[in-house]
């Protein structure tokens, strides 16, 4: 059965130890596709968001020990945001003469977290959303019977008849409708508990939408 990560706070004090494998893992596994989406969104061929991803990544392993989550706890994606669009931005711009990845400046960084203040961080949200989504759908995927994940998902994403699922499968029309109730329901808490632990507040969030 697939584990939360702990709470944000805490994972976020996690990762100031370089050597805790397992907390950069689970940040990864979160934050590393919505800052590729970003990317993506702005433009960047794959091969170049990946690069810009391991920059970004890299660039909160060199800074986070700065950060300060008992007093910006509500502050956080706001700096990681600060610090993708501002490195985006420079790619972007055919900024090529800037530091490579293993050499970022600490006044690089502390530039890159205070500027922009009054930009929008609506989009890296709407990529950090998408990613919950498809992670609570993974985990909960792993944690149900194959034949239950497909009654759900021929039902929910679809739109295949219970009638359809049930002779297609073997089930009877009123398990189907079990099985979609039951996924459904696992996937509103884990995407809450994501939500929560990413301090995404659910009436910010479109998080959800996808499971009606």
């Amino acid at each position: 059965m697939a584990e939360f990560p702990d709470t944000r706070i805490s994972l976020i004090i996690r990762l100031g130890e370089a050597s805790d494998v397992q907390a950069w893992q689970e940040f990864a596994e979160i934050y590393a596709p919505a800052l590729l989406g970003l990317a993506r969104r702005r433009g960047l061929q794959p091969a170049d968001a990946e690069d810009v991803t391991q920059e970004i990544l890299f660039g909160v392993a060199r800074a986070v020990q700065r950060f300060q989550p008992d007093q910006n706890r509500a502050m956080f994606r706001t700096w990681l945001s600060r610090i993708a669009h501002n490195l985006i931005h420079d790619f972007c711009e055919g900024r090529r003469r800037r530091p490579a990845a293993h050499a970022i400046s600490d006044s690089w960084l502390e530039k890159a977290t205070q500027a922009g203040e009054s930009a929008s961080h609506d989009d890296f949200d709407e990529e950090l959303r998408a990613s919950i989504l498809r992670l609570a759908a993974k985990r909960v995927q792993e944690r149900v019977a194959p034949k239950t994940w497909n009654a759900f998902e021929q039902t929910a994403i679809q739109n295949r008849t219970a009638e359809w699922v049930s002779q297609e499968f073997g089930m009877t029309v009123g398990s189907v409708y079990v099985a979609r109730c039951r996924v459904m329901s696992m996937l509103r808490n884990d995407v809450q508990q994501l939500l929560a632990d990413c301090q995404v507040t659910p009436a910010d969030s479109n998080a959800e939408e996808g499971l009606q």
